[in-house]
């Protein structure tokens, strides 16, 4: 009697699962969407194994895809880029990318599924995240301290700003050690078709989504800032104020490359002579210097600036230039054919404002030049002559620029709530 029980179990339960086969195969719905999570070290896109749970992550994977029949029932693939709020907005957005990029290329040497097939959504993390997290974390002994600062209508700069400054340094340690990494991912979203062969009912052993569309990110872990955000890259326009207080009027405009790279092009033209003592200056000469930045000093930078400002911090160089000059003093002067200069440069910009900075820079390098040496003679119609008195050639090695700048942005704009 007990075994003919057992037996009518088990033939229901087999009845129960061919149903749900079937409906799958008869297009009843696409098979749930699996979710697959790879964590990335901080400033880094390289997908490494060790790292998190990448491992076991990378097991599953390869388990998924031991059969080349397993790519039939993927649908399409949606690969989501995150990376942590701190930092500046051009250099997440180039972290997601290459964290992107290396999912994709680690999941192309897997299957034979066709790159159309795969699509990448960039979603910077925002402090608001962070907030949930605390909001959540009941080991949390800093959460009444951390969720006070995260009060809603506050913008994401002056977020930052306040755990960065309010909390205490074991406050502000506990949100880099348990917060920051769980938003430095990649997630993969499979959207599973049914397959005539059944092959499509198996899934992952992960966290599903359920029902949750494939088209609507706005759900997924990494959700894209509620803040309206209103950005472009600043343009940098300067003068060195060592000059200016020479008489050597100057200016220099700086356009970023890159989050890390920067192009600088300066015009030095002052142009006068004074005809009662014959003195003069008179200078037409340029450079331009290529810049990379070691790391932006967002964390100095005034709240409306954070996170936006790629053109602070330290930063070295290579440049060169050239040009003609007149220099006369007290009836004494020197006249340059030409002269050109190349060498490396280093420096710090510092900012001071909403949309200023003062740049401090020193450039060692080579200068060469071919110059006339000549003093002024009064002639008899009451006007000066040149007296040319010997031609000379000059080089020098060394310190062959100085800069105390002045930097104004005149496209730097600030987050808006």
């Amino acid at each position: 009697m007990m075994r003919g029980y057992w037996i009518l179990i088990l033939y229901s339960l087999f009845l129960w699962g061919a149903s749900l086969q079937t409906f799958a195969q008869e297009g009843g719905g696409a098979m749930p969407q699996d979710r697959i999570i790879f964590y990335f070290k901080a400033d880094s896109s390289r997908l490494s194994r060790t790292h998190a749970t990448n491992a076991a992550t990378m097991r599953h994977l390869r388990m998924l895809w031991s059969d080349s029949l397993h790519d039939a029932p993927i649908d399409s693939i949606l690969i989501v880029a995150c990376t942590s709020p701190e930092g500046h907005q051009d250099r997440n957005r180039a972290l997601a990318l290459g964290r992107a990029s290396a999912i994709r290329d680690y999941l192309r040497s897997l299957t034979t599924l066709s790159s159309d097939r795969m699509r990448i959504l960039l979603t910077p993390s925002t402090w608001r995240e962070v907030a949930q997290l605390a909001a959540v974390d009941p080991k949390n002994p800093y959460r009444i301290a951390t969720l006070a600062q995260l009060e809603p209508g506050v913008n994401e700069s002056t977020l930052e700003w306040r755990l960065r400054h309010r909390l205490s340094p074991q406050q502000w340690r506990y949100i880099a050690e348990h917060y920051l990494p769980k938003l430095r991912t990649g997630e993969v979203y499979m959207q599973w078709s049914p397959s005539p062969q059944g092959v499509g009912s198996r899934t992952l052993s992960l966290q599903s989504l359920g029902s949750a569309p494939i088209s609507t990110p706005g759900s997924l872990h990494c959700a894209t800032s509620s803040a309206s955000v209103t950005y472009q890259r600043p343009l940098a326009l300067k003068t060195n104020l060592l000059f200016d207080l020479a008489t050597l009027i100057n200016i220099e405009l700086e356009v970023p490359l890159a989050p890390r790279w920067s192009v600088c092009g300066e015009y030095l033209f002052p142009w006068w002579l004074n005809r009662h003592t014959q003195n003069c200056v008179q200078i037409i000469a340029g450079s331009v210097e290529l810049r990379y930045w070691l790391k932006p000093d967002l964390s100095r930078q005034a709240p409306q600036l954070r996170n936006h400002n790629p053109l602070t911090g330290w930063f070295v160089g290579v440049y060169g230039g050239g040009g003609y000059y007149d220099l006369e003093w007290h009836k004494k002067g020197y006249q340059g054919e030409f002269f050109v200069n190349s060498g490396i440069s280093g420096g710090y910009v510092k900012s001071i404002g909403r949309n200023l900075a003062l740049e401090f820079s020193l450039g060692l390098g080579y200068l060469k030049t071919r110059y006339r040496k000549y003093h002024a003679q009064l002639n008899t119609f009451g006007r000066y002559d040149l007296i040319r008195e010997r031609y000379g050639d000059y080089r020098w090695i060394g310190p062959t620029k100085a800069k105390i700048a002045l930097s104004w942005y005149p496209h730097l704009k600030s987050r808006k709530k």
